[in-house]
């Protein structure tokens, strides 16, 4: 366990999604998914791949969220 994420979908419609990660842990990347359906679509099928996500808010009504991140740690010798 390296953090958390904090997910708040207010009354806008807009999804906000806040990655919290724990010392010595950096974040590399981050990417999200907010939608109708469990996983996000390309095309005609389903895709969990992180780069593949797309959002289209503002939303009304339940929604689906997925939060990924690539989270490492700083390497000490690089200055």
């Amino acid at each position: 366990l390296v953090g958390t994420v904090t997910v708040t979908y207010g009354s806008s419609g807009y999804v906000n999604v806040t990655y919290n990660v724990s010392d010595p842990y950096v974040i590399q990347s981050t990417h999200v998914y907010a939608g109708y359906t469990m996983f996000p679509r390309i095309g005609n099928k389903f895709t969990v791949a992180p780069g593949q996500y797309t959002n289209v808010g503002p939303y009304t009504g339940p929604i689906y969220v997925i939060a990924h991140a690539v989270v490492g740690l700083p390497d000490p010798n690089f200055p």
